[in-house]
């Protein structure tokens, strides 16, 4: 529903786009921002309508008009200038997009209808009602209701319809204004009407065809111009456009009433102090000759029915709404596997350069001897899971296998034929086996960093696997350590300026980048476990080779995962997935999400980002979040699960047993479970969860030796029994299992 892509096409040009927690939609004209509000139970045509209303700004708005001095634009006062001008570029843009009259009118009498715009219709006392005031509502709600205009009245809302430039839309605002201070005084001053009245029942509906835009000169109503033939004996609009008029039906094709937000729309939201906002400069422009100020009441009175809109907490408050990175801040965060490369690289040279007789490159050249063997070992472990695998695939293909008679003899039956009347060769075809997929989020944050060795241990038998079957995959560290400006995050954007999200190696990588890859997990992972012994062979520390895109830093898994929801969606698109699986390795719980507030845009009274709720738009929908910290992590997930028909597995690894208890807390478990969750831990090295913390499948493991993918050695004594020796095998065959605790688990669940 929220696409951002629709405006910049409509506005040809690339304008920026931003939702926030604002009252109202505005546009503004200088630096070529939409801005975009949240409001409640705020369909498609609304949205649309806001988007299409504010392009026509972007496209047909002057700035140098609309930020005109006082001076220029005396006895036209702003309120007025907000109601012509809107008939204006909204007749101009459903004149180029023919496809925005729909959306226009459903939208309108949606507001009217649901929200109470313009409310009090069938009540409103025309009499007493300004011409300002008629326009407005005439021009918006179109043939959807009948305005009594008198002859001269409808003059001016005819030229209302027919404005080509903003010099005739503030002329006509002033000669309105001369108008209704020369015929109806008494109005000017009337008292602000009450916001929110109920809608009337009898509020007229919609026609149920969209009326097609005309061309400038003729975009009237169809009544309207009936209404002009009869010489104005009545003053009023001609009766047939009542009757034309209540042939409605519920399918409503109304208009939504942005008019009355021009006070945003067309506001220059600079920082500039030299540049004029609306609100200082023109503020004067209200006032008409003899130093009358006047507004139009209707633009007033839905202006604050807007506040009503605004998605609010059960104490009032303004819900946080926060959006997702835009692509051009993604791609600072998400660090492809050549920049990384290059990386690595830079910084290598970096140390060689700064010591010159260090050992550096006879180490590194040590462990690349050793990459070899290292891979042959992997491939023996993985074995074990690829055939679980295909096991498993092919149970899949068989069990729902299809068997027919070809309609050919079976020349092994013919000599049958006498007493067996099935002699037909039969055809099996078997089930098409289903394409898997694996994104997987490892988290490199500094508490992983006793266990950083065995977990890239696990994933490069993971990674391994993976190639043996062909299963497409990507996988990503995130971190901190970004160094991305502040004035880069935008208004109400999630801010990610210290994130991270590096690609460590991708299915999709070429022969000399996949090994290369796996090459840089190996070094990373030998430089881990090497600790501090700088007297063993091959030390390597890990400053040296690890550049900053994949340094330890917090845990922003929560914006991993906001990331995360395109990345799975474009994956699945690109390599045609129908069971795809995402994996989260970490071990703790997520930074909060947090976004950037611009206090300058009427962003007063939102409830607080930590610990109440927000509405985040991610990949084109709404999620709302219980908060933005533990719960928002979860429930990211289980989105992801729901939208993407995605797979969540989660691995959490404990390094104390605080951490331990409080998890397993968080799981499900309870004090009385925990002799059952320690014998199941013995057994498996791992305790395995079902529906738990957001995933599908959480597994939990003890970091240390619990995590390794190596092989325990098989070693008795030369005069052992044969019980000694059977218990020494069936320990050995065990660890061969339990020691692969990612990949055992990964090939049961995916196949």
């Amino acid at each position: 529903m929220y696409n951002q892509t629709i405006a910049k096409l409509l506005a040809k040009e690339d304008i920026t786009i931003q939702h926030g927690n604002y009252h109202t939609a505005w546009f503004d004209v200088q630096n070529r921002i939409l801005g975009l509000p949240l409001w409640k139970d705020m369909g498609k045509d609304v949205y649309d309508l806001l988007i299409g209303h504010e392009v026509g700004h972007a496209l047909y708005t002057p700035f140098d008009g609309w930020h005109d001095s006082p001076e220029k634009l005396e006895g036209a006062p702003r309120s007025y200038l907000n109601v012509i001008e809107d008939a204006r570029i909204e007749r101009f843009i459903q004149r180029d997009y023919p496809g925005l009259v729909g959306p226009f009118k459903r939208g309108y009498q949606g507001l009217v209808r649901e929200q109470g715009f313009f409310s009090g219709l069938d009540s409103i006392e025309w009499d007493q009602t300004k011409l300002i005031d008629k326009i407005n509502i005439k021009a918006k709600l179109r043939n959807t209701v009948t305005v009594p205009f008198t002859v001269e009245e409808y003059e001016f809302y005819k030229r209302s319809m027919t404005t080509e430039t903003f010099e005739e839309v503030v002329q006509l605002c002033r000669d309105i204004l001369a108008y209704t201070q020369e015929n109806t005084p008494e109005l000017l001053k009337q008292p602000e009407p009450e916001p929110g009245l109920d809608i009337p029942e009898g509020m007229k509906e919609v026609e149920q065809e969209a009326q097609p835009p005309m061309g400038h000169d003729d975009y009237l109503p169809e009544e309207e111009e009936n209404s002009s033939s009869n010489d104005g004996e009545s003053g009023e609009e001609d009766p047939s456009a009542e009757d034309e008029t209540s042939s409605s039906s519920e399918s409503g094709d109304g208009d939504e009433s942005d008019d009355r937000k021009e006070d945003n729309y067309t506001s220059s939201e600079s920082d500039d102090d030299d540049t004029p906002s609306m609100e200082g400069s023109l503020q004067d422009s209200k006032k008409g000759k003899d130093g009358i100020d006047d507004e139009s009441e209707t633009d007033v009175a839905n202006r604050a029915i807007e506040e009503d809109l605004i998605d609010t907490d059960d104490r009032g408050r303004q819900v946080q709404f926060m959006t997702e990175p835009r692509p051009e801040l993604r791609k600072k965060v998400i660090i492809s596997y050549k920049q990384l490369a290059k990386a690595r690289k830079e910084k290598i040279q970096e140390v060689f350069d700064t010591y010159p007789g260090g050992r550096l490159q006879d180490s590194l050249e040590f462990h690349r001897k050793n990459l070899k063997p290292y891979l042959k070992q992997v491939t023996r472990s993985a074995n074990y899971a690829v055939k679980e695998f295909e096991m498993r695939k092919a149970a899949y293909q068989w069990q729902r296998a299809q068997t027919a008679k070809s309609g050919s003899l079976d020349v092994n039956l013919v000599h049958s034929y006498k007493y067996n009347e099935d002699i037909f060769a039969r055809v099996t075809q078997l089930a098409n086996a289903k394409n898997h997929g694996m994104i997987m989020f490892i988290d490199y944050s500094g508490s992983m960093s006793t266990t950083l060795g065995q977990v890239i241990d696990q994933l490069i038998h993971l990674v391994v696997f993976c190639k043996k079957v062909n299963i497409p995959f990507d996988v990503y560290a995130f971190t901190t350590n970004n160094h991305i400006p502040p004035e880069e995050i935008r208004d109400g954007e999630i801010d990610v300026r210290d994130m991270h999200l590096t690609q460590l190696i991708s299915s999709t990588l070429g022969k000399k980048d996949y090994l290369g890859a796996l090459e840089g997990l190996y070094i990373r992972k030998m430089a881990n476990e090497s600790g501090w012994d700088y007297d063993e062979e091959g030390f390597i520390s890990e400053y040296d080779i690890t550049p900053r895109e994949e340094e330890y830093g917090s845990t922003p898994l929560s914006q991993a995962l906001v990331l995360g929801h395109r990345m799975i969606r474009e994956f699945r698109a690109k390599h045609g997935i129908d069971k795809m699986n995402l994996i989260v390795l970490s071990d703790g719980d997520s930074n909060g999400l947090r976004c950037k507030r611009d206090y300058s845009r009427n962003q007063e009274n939102i409830a607080s980002i930590q610990t109440h709720a927000a509405n985040l738009l991610v990949d084109k929908k709404i999620l709302k979040l219980e908060n933005t910290g533990y719960r928002a992590t979860q429930q990211l997930l289980q989105n992801i699960s729901k939208r993407y028909n995605c797979q969540t597995l989660g691995f959490f690894v404990s390094d104390s047993s605080h951490d331990w208890t409080r998890k397993l807390f968080q799981s499900g478990f309870r004090y009385e479970d925990r002799p059952g969750v320690n014998k199941e831990y013995r057994k498996h090295k791992c305790v395995t969860v079902q529906n738990a913390v957001g995933y599908d499948e959480f597994y939990m493991v003890k970091g240390g030796s619990a995590l390794s993918a190596q092989e325990d050695e098989f070693e008795v004594d030369s005069d052992a029994s044969k019980a000694k020796l059977r218990t020494a095998f069936k320990k050995f065959a065990t660890s061969k299992k339990n020691n692969k605790t990612l990949l055992t688990n990964f090939g049961k669940k995916v196949a």
